[in-house]
């Protein structure tokens, strides 16, 4: 009956374990509209004045285009948004991209929630930012992430690729992809 008992333990351990490893491993890819920028805006929201532009030049791995920006204005940083994507409260998302700078530093991309009156749930005076910054000296290719919980009240989200004001930096970002972990 001991034997029985260790036996069914490990048995039930390895269930557990099982259930839990396939759990931690469950993603869902959050289909986008034009996340490799192939088809100019669309679903995309530009906010900056000219500093972000689709061209073929800004392409990663021999697509048609991607995202270049150009930011040569010391008091104004670029600012684009992806169309907003349904978002749960407690659920995590990831936001992956490639980026490289071609001159400079201070370009990210980031996680914004809003709730169901689009109001910003996260920001860096709130301190629950989701931010993640092309690393310095990054001149290659590299594939970046960032990952973001939904707060509570989350109705939705949207990327958000940006510089900093005073940085003025020259980069290409591309291939976004958004999942739900």
């Amino acid at each position: 009956m001991r034997n029985m008992n260790i036996k069914t333990l490990i048995g039930m351990a390895a269930c557990f374990l099982t259930a839990g490893y396939s759990t931690a491993f469950a993603q869902k890819e959050i289909p986008m509209k034009n996340p490799g920028f192939e088809e100019e805006d669309k679903g995309w929201t530009f906010v900056d004045p000219g500093l972000s532009k689709i061209i073929p030049e800004a392409a990663h791995n021999g697509s048609a285009n991607g995202l270049r920006v150009t930011d040569d204005d010391a008091n104004s940083g670029s600012s684009v948004f992806s169309d907003p994507h349904e978002a749960k409260p407690g659920a995590t998302y990831e936001v992956t991209f490639w980026g490289r700078y071609l001159r400079g530093e201070g370009m990210a991309v980031s996680i914004v929630f809003y709730d169901a009156n689009k109001k910003i749930l996260n920001s860096p005076v709130q301190k629950n930012e989701n931010i993640v910054i092309i690393s310095k000296g990054t001149t290659d290719w590299k594939q970046f992430k960032v990952e973001g919980v939904a707060p509570a009240g989350a109705a939705t989200l949207r990327i958000w690729i940006h510089s900093f004001y005073a940085d003025m930096p020259v980069a290409d970002v591309d291939d976004v992809g958004l999942i739900e972990k």
